[in-house]
C-alpha cells in the first residue's frame, strides 16, 4: 500500500513536470483595420498549455535567421453582447492575449491575418533586459533587476519600502497610510491638496469681498433712508 502511495506521487511529481513550461505571453489590442497596439509582453511559467483554435490570425514565432519556432493562433471578437438587450453590438478593437512555449532562441515575431501581416517586431526589445534602467513594458512584476519597488511601472507591488507606490490604490500599499506618518503620497496627491487649499482660500476671499461689499451697500441704504425720514420730520 504504502509502496503504491510512493509510485503515485512520484508519477504525479514527474507530471507535473512534464507540463510545466515557460512562457511568453503577448497582450495586445487589434482595430478592425488591422491595426496593432502592443499592451504587456512578459514570460512566466506556467502549468498547462490551453488547446488553441485554428483562426485565420496568428502569431508566428522565429529566431535570428527567420525560421520559424512555431505559431499560435488567436480569434478576435469585435463586438459584445449586452445581456439586459439581448444584442450583438458591433465595436473596432478586440482586446487579445496569446500565450506560447519561451525559448531563448525566439528572436522576432509577426502577427498576421492570414498571409497579411499586421505587425513584425523585435520580441526581445519587450522582454527584461537587466540594463538597470526600467523600460517601457518592464515592471517590478517581472523584472525586479530593472524597476525598483515603490515607483510607477504600471504594477502594485505593495512591498513595504516607505514609498506609496502610485500604481495602488492607497489601501493596497500600506506605506500609503501608514500610522507613524513614514509613507510617503505620491505627489500627484500632494499637488491636488495643495491645489484644493488654494481654492478654497481664493473661494473664501472672494466671497467675504462681496459679502462685505453688500453689508456696507445695506448700511449705505439705511443711512440714506435715516436721512430722508429726518428731512420729512
Amino acid at each position: 500500500m504504502i509502496k503504491s502511495i510512493t509510485n503515485l506521487i512520484f508519477v504525479l511529481f514527474f507530471i507535473q513536470i512534464a507540463v510545466a513550461y515557460s512562457a511568453v505571453e503577448m497582450d495586445f489590442d487589434i482595430k478592425t483595420d488591422g491595426e496593432i497596439s502592443i499592451k504587456d509582453v512578459v514570460v512566466r511559467d506556467l502549468g498547462i498549455l490551453d488547446v488553441e483554435v485554428v483562426s485565420e490570425y496568428n502569431v508566428e514565432f522565429m529566431d535570428s535567421d527567420g525560421n520559424s519556432l512555431g505559431i499560435s493562433y488567436f480569434e478576435p471578437k469585435f463586438y459584445v453582447h449586452s445581456t439586459e438587450l439581448d444584442i450583438v453590438i458591433p465595436i473596432d478593437f478586440s482586446s487579445v492575449s496569446v500565450v506560447h512555449p519561451y525559448s531563448n532562441r525566439i528572436e522576432t515575431f509577426v502577427i498576421k491575418n492570414e498571409d497579411k501581416i499586421l505587425l513584425e517586431d523585435n520580441l526581445q526589445k519587450y522582454l527584461c533586459n537587466q540594463n538597470q534602467i526600467c523600460d517601457e513594458f518592464e515592471s517590478y512584476e517581472f523584472c525586479s533587476d530593472d524597476c525598483r519597488s515603490g515607483y510607477e511601472d504600471g504594477y502594485c507591488d505593495s512591498v513595504e519600502d516607505d514609498l506609496c507606490d502610485p500604481d495602488c490604490v492607497l489601501q493596497l500599499d500600506s506605506d500609503c497610510n501608514s500610522d507613524d506618518g513614514s509613507g510617503k503620497f505620491p505627489l500627484f496627491w500632494i499637488v491636488l491638496i495643495v491645489i484644493a487649499v488654494i481654492a478654497a482660500l481664493l473661494i473664501y476671499k472672494f466671497w467675504s469681498k462681496v459679502v462685505g461689499r453688500t453689508e456696507n451697500s445695506d448700511e449705505g441704504i439705511r443711512e440714506e433712508t435715516e436721512r430722508e425720514d429726518q428731512y420729512e420730520y
